[in-house]
């Protein structure tokens, strides 16, 4: 982002105090230089020997003044203007001892109240910044915020909420960055007078941090609705220019770049990629030197990140040239410029540790780069230690890649570096089964088993283990109240704004939803700050397999599949042993499996034969090969990968015909790691409540069916059962937290395209009010149902909706487990309602007798499929096997009488 920089000159109309009657002396006339000091300051045209003069009548005064203390009402006033002055100067350092000295005067001013200070605590942030110094810088503008809370109404308020979107924006931190630019420009616009400099550099700040969203026609229409104010009209354009660059349109980037009028590291950088990009070599190169040549003109320490990009491109160059080892050492000089402190010079050698977020995703590009070209070089050379190395510097990316997912506060941004790591996943895992088979080191495998963990729903487990240190880490329960409160207002008002179709209310909306995120984020920092939770969420938890063991009942295994490029992995894991079968994958694999699935789905027609063919197919390349370890064993958990996420394995047969679900238990769930976070242990009947909400008459204007066999589905219940328009979304929000085990028999509804407009249906009292009876994924989110054992989602579409890569289906299902909810019963597809009922009224009964939920499940359609009253046309798996179980291990079953 090229961030526009406008330095503040503090008007003395702007001084907020009465300075106090000093004794008349023969250098009473310090006032006189300083206004001498502030018109040459302020002059219409400026020269050298008008700021020369203009910073020695600043220290003049400060000297004597500091010297005396005969006025600190006045020094402190020209503290600041020292300070402020030496900003437009472009002089860092300098600048900070002025305001630090400023601000270290309010024990000596009582009288001053604490709002006086919030304008030198952000300059001295913005100084700290400028002089790459985030962390020094994020101390000041903390205490400015702690300021701004106390004073909502503080001068320039607009100025520190626009900072703080950029450091969120440096360190990667989007969403983040959006709330705070966007919160800065409602600020600057309730004022009756604003400059419009300022709105020009939040709007542009705002399209800079939506293009790295990938929000690409958003950004565009802001920087190009900018222009016509004809302020900063280069930087805009040269933003529109790095926009299309991000967009590949590569010939679009330079000709916008080439409009802009200065030339700096950024600019030169942008040409030498979008010419890169073109295959222009030589031009890329010409740009890059020209680049690089700035920087040792400059000799500017804020310009280090620049050139670390510089060079980053630099070996891109080198390395489509072929030459590897040259393109090898610009990586590892990125990588020195883009780590603070970092002096690794040997490119065999990677940051072992990693403390800021700032510039993240520069430097992983950088690393996955270096990553590949060690990978290219073993291919040349032979070498074990080059392919060693490339594996050692994966490692690294997803060391750093880890460290920024547990300082991020949300999922979307945390879903930014998913995206990242997931781009390169392949790579080190293939380099891992390639290193065992050169060294037999089972290590290898044990490596390729965490790397395969660090890209399955990473972003759940990390909240849920979030959510368990919150909970004993002794956060006051006030605070978690008001975050959650603060979360269900804000999924309110984003649901209420999705449908708005009037503009002035759209944009009022808005504004609230801005305000609550703002809320937000301070009782999440004040959570941060004042408890251990801050400190406990940054320490690393790398998952073992001797970890994962310890979970594994004696009769159960895991096989956890990856997806690579032509084969599929499967990791079995018991309680006592550790392996792994690689299968390669035919050329009609990823064809086949949808075929699997469209049939499966089926209810009617005559496809026993091609549903066989398929089902046979599966087990010999997915299960097959792992009957040798999961002999004795009852219980399967089973992890899937990509599209194997769609397919219910209980269906796939042996060459006798047998399938699954007549031989094991099978559990599903996201990951290990979300595994281990998972609650073991048998369920225990507490209470349990059951809704049917269309299981009778419908009142008029609803679009949904009715579900007249869902009120079967209630009778096996023993608990409370709420049928009909009893059965509403205001109760279940409301009273779901109270029950162990919670049979919803309605419809859902998944939303591949939008994932937030999935929801599931409650009685329609209000057909025209969506929000008064749909209980949308983000609100599932925002329920507290950590002490439910079990949510049965009835309904169809409940487990299906976008598959996003590293993360699994982005499902309802899935929204539950954000609740708390270890274990969720949920539908592949549109369920039939009588077979539904079946099982379901089976599943109570086990359960009722103290069996766990994954035996009372595989009994219950067991039970429906030997049950001869059961045409056999409606056995058929479209009947029986979209019910699906994710959750965790549980104590060892009882067999039932």
């Amino acid at each position: 982002m090229y961030l526009v920089k406008l330095y503040i000159c503090i008007l003395s109309a702007l001084f907020l105090f009465q300075t106090t009657r000093v004794s008349e002396s023969p250098q009473a006339d310090y006032k006189q230089l300083y206004y001498r000091a502030e018109k040459l300051s302020n002059a219409a045209t400026p020269s050298a020997n008008t700021d020369k003069e203009a910073l020695s009548n600043y220290l003049k005064v400060v000297g004597f003044l500091s010297a005396n203390h005969i006025d600190d009402h006045f020094l402190f006033r020209a503290y600041i203007s020292t300070a402020t002055f030496l900003q437009v100067l472009n002089r860092q350092k300098e600048s900070v001892i002025y305001l630090k000295e400023a601000i270290s005067l309010k024990k000596k001013l009582p009288d001053i109240s604490d709002s006086t200070f919030f304008k030198p605590l952000v300059y001295c942030g913005n100084a700290y910044y400028q002089l790459d110094q985030p962390d020094s810088a994020a101390i000041y503008y903390s205490q400015a915020e702690h300021i701004a809370d106390k004073y909502p109404k503080v001068s320039e308020l607009e100025r520190l909420y626009n900072t703080l979107g950029v450091i969120a924006y440096s360190s990667g931190n989007y969403n983040q960055s959006v709330t705070y630019y966007q919160k800065a420009i409602s600020t600057l616009t309730d004022h009756q007078v604003y400059v419009k400099t300022f709105l020009v550099v939040y709007q542009n700040n705002l399209a800079s941090a939506l293009k790295k969203l990938k929000r690409y026609d958003e950004a565009l229409k802001i920087y190009r609705g900018l222009l016509p104010y004809r302020i900063e009209t280069d930087a805009l354009l040269h933003n529109i220019g790095s926009a299309y660059l991000a967009m590949g349109k590569f010939a679009g980037a330079i000709e916008c770049l080439n409009k802009v009028k200065y030339n700096d590291q950024k600019k030169f950088n942008d040409l030498g990629r979008a010419y890169f990009g073109e295959k222009d070599y030589a031009l890329a190169a010409f740009y890059l030197q020209k680049a690089a040549d700035l920087t040792v003109k400059n000799k500017q320490g804020h310009k280090i990140i620049d050139y670390g990009i510089t060079l980053k491109y630099f070996g891109d160059l080198w390395f489509e040239k072929g030459q590897i080892l040259t393109a090898l050492s610009y990586y590892q000089k990125s990588i020195n410029s883009l780590v603070f402190g970092y002096r690794g010079r040997d490119i065999y050698d990677n940051p072992a540790t990693f403390t800021s977020v700032f510039n993240t995703m520069e430097l992983l590009e950088t690393l996955n780069a270096k990553a590949i070209a060690f990978k290219k070089l073993y291919s040349e050379s032979g070498k074990v230690k080059d392919l060693e190395a490339s594996l050692q510097t994966y490692l690294a990316f997803y060391k750093l890649a880890n460290y920024v997912e547990r300082v991020y506060d949300n999922d979307e941004s945390r879903l930014l570096i998913t995206d990242k790591k997931y781009a390169s996943h392949q790579q080190p895992i293939e380099i891992c089964l390639q290193l065992f088979g050169l060294t037999r080191n089972r290590a290898y495998i044990e490596q390729a088993f965490r790397l395969d963990e660090e890209n399955k729903a990473n972003v759940l487990s990390l909240y849920l283990r979030e959510a368990k240190l919150k909970a004993g880490s002794g956060i006051p329960p006030q605070w978690l109240q008001q975050e959650t409160l603060l979360k269900r207002t804000i999924t309110k008002i984003t649901l209420g704004a999705a449908d708005e179709k009037d503009s002035l209310k759209l944009a009022k909306l808005n504004s609230q939803l801005n305000e609550y995120a703002i809320n937000l984020l301070k009782v999440q920092k004040k959570i941060d700050e004042q408890t251990k939770f801050g400190r406990l969420k940054f320490k690393e938890n790398s998952l073992s397999v001797k970890a994962v063991q310890d979970i594994v009942p004696s009769g159960s295994a895991i096989l956890s599949y990856h997806m690579l490029d032509n084969s599929v992995i499967c990791f079995v894991i018991t309680n006592n042993a550790f392996e792994f079968f690689q299968t390669k994958m035919p050329a009609d694999f990823e064809a086949s499996l949808k075929q699997l699935y469209g049939q499966a789905r089926l209810r009617g027609g005559n496809n026993r034969i091609q549903l066989k063919q398929l089902t046979q197919y599966f087990y010999h390349l997915l299960l097959k090969p792992a009957e040798q370890y999961t002999t004795g064993k009852n219980d399967l958990m089973i992890i899937p990968d990509g599209g194997l996420n769609y397919i219910p394995f209980e269906i796939l047969a042996d060459e006798r015909g047998d399938n699954l679900l007549e031989h094991f238990t099978v559990t599903y769930n996201y990951s290990c790691a979300v595994l281990q976070n998972t609650t073991s242990g048998s369920i225990k009947l507490l209470n349990t409540i059951g809704m049917a909400p269309f299981a009778s008459s419908l009142p008029p204007g609803n679009i949904l069916r009715r579900l007249p066999a869902s009120r079967a589905e209630m009778e096996a219940l023993n608990g409370s059962r709420l049928l009909g328009e009893k059965a509403s979304k205001q109760q279940f929000v409301a009273n779901a937290h109270n029950f162990n085990i919670i049979h919803l028999a309605t419809h859902a509804v998944a939303d591949d395209h939008d994932p937030n407009r999935s929801f599931i249906a409650f009685y329609p009292a209000k057909p025209d009010s969506a929000m008064s009876y749909k209980l949308f994924l983000p609100e599932i989110y925002n329920l507290k149902l950590d002490k439910t054992r079990l949510v049965v989602l009835s309904a169809c579409e409940s487990g299906v909706g976008e598959l996003v890569k590293g993360e699994g289906l982005i499902s309802l299902s899935r929204a539950f487990s954000y609740a708390g909810c270890d274990n969720i019963i949920t539908s592949m597809w549109k369920a039939d309602d009588a077979s539904t009922a079946y099982i379901s009224e089976r599943l109570h009964f086990y359960l009722q007798k103290g069996n766990s939920i994954a035996w009372s499940l595989r009994q219950a359609r067991l039970d429906y499929l030997n049950d001869d009253d059961v045409a056999a046309t409606q056995k058929v798996p479209g009947y029986w096997a979209h019910f699906r179980l994710i959750g965790g291990f549980e104590a060892e079953h009882n067999s039932y009488a």
